[in-house]
């Protein structure tokens, strides 16, 4: 009896096993089945696999789960009911950071609803290349690629979403470079991954350049040859983030020449790289540094207060990336005020959350270095569902999007001041003792001008939309009779 007992106990185990290891396999290859998919001009590509962060000893101490649910915002900002999310971009890396394109995709346990997502979002449903699609009055296409996965397309070209659909329909392996193929590749079980391909972007005698400018190595006895050489080789750029009772994170930068040269100031050529960007943690400054062999590695843990980092860095509202799972009211069953109430409250929630969060951000820099940000925080509220949202707050949402930009702009001509200012100073390197010292101090009273215009304007510009928040809260609170 206790033989057959235990025969049993064996079947029943060994079953279990055999359907954890199909669902294993199906998540894989829903996994590959989307980065399959990304157009092989991408050159930047993130997956996140939702459900080991939501099941991480943090994601169940913050609660993301719930939240998640409940459609507020905590860490990473994820749709409900996702699995696996892919988001792609064709990114230009001379000019601010800004996309031709943007793809965002999301696999999850049930089927989808094109249908209902057009009816949510007040769009239309479309056939493209036999596949449905629906167009979304924010700028979008979203598309059926599969029973349970979805995709999202900005902006809303047709003809290049026709484009991508049958050249992914008939695909049969992934078309990624191959620096990118390579880093999901290594990075397979990584719960977060964000790839950028670099390869051929830098130019020796430009790169020269810069690193004569460089504040890191001001006064350094260093092989200006030899690190110009190592650093335009750069292929890419690879973080990865996985979460367990804290966010372990690893930035690497990967080289085709051998990067031990730069070892002794890796470090802050890279933070400083960052930081022209826009793009650095204060975290990054305390990362372990090491070289192995073509990479340099940061690694350290990230604040909760940096996530929104990996959820921001591809400008698509990832909380309103569709899933098909809400089923839109029915308008004969609800009052038209109520939804337009709650329509706008979500619009407004979600812009606040932005500007509270790049208030954040400008505090922390010193208000410099905003110009990607803020450019990818105003498209995004460009990019957010508009359906049912009343007049106003569509208004209120232009013009926050428009003094976002409005910073950018600030930002963008205190950093080409600077570089003139360097330029000017580098120019005249070679000139007398006494007429270097004035050039000097010419360099240096313009960049304090620069520093105090930027904070003035800025300051000015968070000032008025403060105002303009409360006004919209004041109006739309009278309006609904309910608080915003």
């Amino acid at each position: 009896m206790n033989m057959i007992k235990r025969s049993n106990i064996r079947r029943i185990l060994a079953a279990f096993g055999l359907i954890f290891q199909a669902v294993a396999v199906a998540q894989a290859q829903t996994d590959d089945d989307l980065i399959r998919r990304v157009p092989s001009s991408a050159n930047v590509v993130v997956r996140v696999h939702v459900q080991p962060i939501l099941d991480s000893v943090i994601g169940r101490r913050e609660e993301w789960a719930a939240k998640q649910e409940a459609k507020t915002r905590a860490g990473l900002a994820i749709p409900t009911d996702a699995r696996t999310l892919v988001f792609a971009s064709k990114v230009d890396w001379t000019n601010q950071l800004k996309s031709a394109w943007d793809i965002g995709m999301v696999s999850s346990s049930q089927e989808n609803s094109v249908a209902s997502i057009a009816k949510l979002d007040g769009g239309y449903v479309d056939t493209v290349e036999g596949v449905e699609t629906a167009y979304l009055p924010r700028n979008a296409y979203v598309a059926s690629i599969a029973p349970q996965a979805l995709a999202i397309m900005f902006p809303a070209n047709r003809q290049e979403l026709a484009q991508w659909l049958s050249t992914t329909n008939t695909r049969k392996s992934a078309a990624l470079s191959t620096y990118l193929g390579n880093a999901f590749r290594d990075e397979a079980r990584a719960h977060y991954v964000l790839a950028c391909d670099t390869s051929n972007l830098l130019a020796i005698p430009q790169v020269k350049s810069r690193l004569r400018d460089s504040v890191s190595l001001r006064e350094k006895e260093v092989d200006l040859e030899a690190y110009a050489n190592i650093l335009a080789s750069l292929r890419g750029i690879t973080l990865v983030a996985n979460f367990n009772s804290a966010v372990d994170t690893k930035l690497q930068a990967d080289f085709a020449l051998d990067a031990s040269p730069i070892r002794q100031y890796g470090r802050q050529l890279i933070l400083e790289a960052l930081e022209e960007q826009g793009i650095s943690l204060p975290e990054m400054r305390e990362w372990r540094m090491s070289v192995v062999g073509k990479s340099v590695r940061l690694e350290g843990r990230l604040g909760l207060n940096s996530l929104p980092l990996l959820a921001g860095f591809v400008a698509i509202p990832t909380s309103t990336v569709p899933n098909g799972k809400e089923v839109p009211p029915d308008p004969s069953q609800f009052d038209k005020q109520l939804t337009a109430e709650k329509a706008s409250k979500k619009y407004y929630d979600e812009v606040v959350r932005m500007i509270d969060d790049l208030r954040s951000k400008a505090r922390g820099n010193q208000g410099y270095h905003m110009s990607v940000w803020v450019d990818r925080y105003a498209l995004q509220i460009d990019r957010l569902p508009i359906l049912n949202v009343d007049e106003d707050m569509l208004e209120y949402g232009t013009f926050v999007s428009s003094a976002l930009r409005s910073v950018r702009n600030v930002n963008m001509q205190t950093r080409a001041n600077q570089r003139y200012t360097q330029a000017t100073n580098s120019a005249n390197s070679g000139a007398g003792y006494g007429y270097y010292n004035d050039i000097e101090a010419n360099a240096t009273m313009l960049r304090r001008q620069a520093d105090a215009m930027i904070s003035v304007n800025v300051n000015n510009i968070w000032t008025v939309l403060e105002t303009k928040t409360a006004e919209i809260r004041r109006k739309e609170t009278q309006k609904y009779e309910t608080e915003f």
